[in-house]
């Protein structure tokens, strides 16, 4: 399958940005404001907000300030995947910033925009956020869920 050159400089452009907000934001919050306060603030997650359940993506945000901070094991606590996804924002930033256009396509397409790579990512936080639900909710009760959401 051909991808054309407008498309694949559009992915490579949005996929540079993305990384830019992963690492920049946690770094921008980190900066501006404590770490106890980060962790008492409410979760800015659309689906907690609504359901007082933890999506597969809250924490990460936390979990990259704990990872600033020299906190592995905290990091790791507030969402595993925080740290694979500044992982792969830095090390697809220092690829963007070391090599030529050329061989960052070559790279990008090849480990990347990976099929095997998104499915394991998948299956793995699907996998991850299956545990993390079944610990949440035996350890939470329902009054407490509410209290995480709008509805309390």
């Amino acid at each position: 399958m051909s991808t054309s050159y407008t498309t694949k400089r559009n992915d490579l452009f949005v996929f540079t940005l993305f990384s830019i907000l992963i690492i920049g934001v946690p770094l921008a919050l980190m900066l501006n404001s404590s770490s106890s306060e980060l962790q008492s603030q409410q979760s800015f997650c659309p689906f907690k907000m609504l359901t007082g359940l933890p999506c597969p993506g809250c924490g990460i945000t936390k979990s990259i300030v704990a990872l600033y901070e020299g906190n592995w094991v905290e990091s790791i606590n507030y969402n595993l995947f925080g740290v694979v996804a500044f992982v792969l924002s830095a090390l697809f930033l220092s690829i963007r910033i070391l090599l030529k256009t050329e061989q960052i396509n070559i790279l990008y397409y090849r480990f990347f925009v990976n099929k095997k790579l998104t499915i394991s990512l998948a299956i793995g936080m699907g996998v991850y956020h299956s545990i993390r639900l079944y610990y949440f909710l035996s350890s939470h009760t329902f009054d407490d869920v509410l209290r995480e959401s709008i509805w309390r």
